[in-house]
């Protein structure tokens, strides 16, 4: 049974018949071709979300969302609405709101990092070449780089446009 966190969720290092195990949600691995597991990331399609208590228009509002947010999907609950987590917040947003993160390309490995810029200190992890990291749709212009916001092996943060094909 796998519980690490990074080994869940990267993929790397599982083979068939391992169980993977998240709050709601477990797996059992049949097959492993090395490409990335994907936890299922969504964006926040609005401009302002509310993330509630349950899944109706009636129930308590945790916490608004900004436009193309990151969060994680959890379950679908019967009317459809989606249970996601955003940071520390667990709740339910409407389905038309929720859309999956589309795909780039590493065309190179490159690093996935903190903010959008180059320095030792905003290194997170590698983004290997060939790997398909989610893109939450934020992008950044730094002197001649658009930067692009990246979810990869359940990290999210930026990574190069001169690296990525989008």
């Amino acid at each position: 049974k796998l519980t690490d966190n990074d080994l869940v969720r990267s993929g790397r290092g599982i083979k068939r018949g391992d169980i993977l195990h998240r709050i709601g949600h477990t797996a059992i691995v049949l097959d492993n071709d090395m490409t990335d597991i994907t936890i299922p990331y969504r964006t926040a399609n609005c401009a302002f979300c509310n993330l509630r208590t349950g899944p109706s228009i009636n129930d308590k509002v945790v916490e608004v969302i900004a436009g193309n947010e990151i969060v994680l999907y959890i379950s679908t609950a019967s009317n459809d609405w989606g249970q996601v987590q955003h940071g520390n917040n667990i709740g339910f947003i409407a389905p038309q709101y929720l859309e999956p993160l589309p795909k780039a390309v590493a065309t190179a490995d490159c690093w996935l990092r903190k903010q959008p810029k180059v320095a030792k200190e905003t290194e997170v992890i590698v983004i290997p070449k060939g790997a398909t990291p989610g893109i939450s749709g934020k992008t950044q212009k730094v002197g001649s780089t658009t930067w692009y916001e990246v979810v990869y092996a359940s990290k999210i943060g930026w990574a190069s446009g001169k690296l990525l094909k989008v």
